[in-house]
């Protein structure tokens, strides 16, 4: 089976379009260019809470709160809760050291 792909339209040459992506990512540093592309299977419960929430939520100049924000914002207190060892997995001693040294 091929690989799918999708052609780009060319809209992201118009100037209103990257002007309005450069005011919906302004202030956070982790909803810039600088993206690495990962798949993550999700139960369909948590992707449609996700949708949910997307739309029930905007961002404090009333824009769209996209899936992206929510997981970065997710993915960010998940970092957090695990520097303060309340994750729900063990995690090493030593290598706690090195991944705190290396935060964000």
């Amino acid at each position: 089976m091929g690989k799918l792909t999708a052609k780009k339209t060319g809209s992201d040459k118009n100037p209103l379009t990257a002007k309005a992506m450069a005011e919906l990512l302004k202030g956070d540093d982790f909803l810039g260019p600088n993206v690495k592309n990962g798949r993550v299977d999700l139960d369909k419960r948590i992707h449609n809470r996700m949708k949910s929430l997307g739309t029930a939520t905007v961002t404090n100049d009333n824009k769209t709160v996209t899936m992206r924000m929510l997981m970065t914002e997710f993915i960010i207190d998940g970092f957090k809760k695990y520097e303060a060892k309340e994750g729900k997995y063990e995690f090493d001693e030593d290598e706690m050291k090195s991944w705190i040294a290396n935060k964000l």
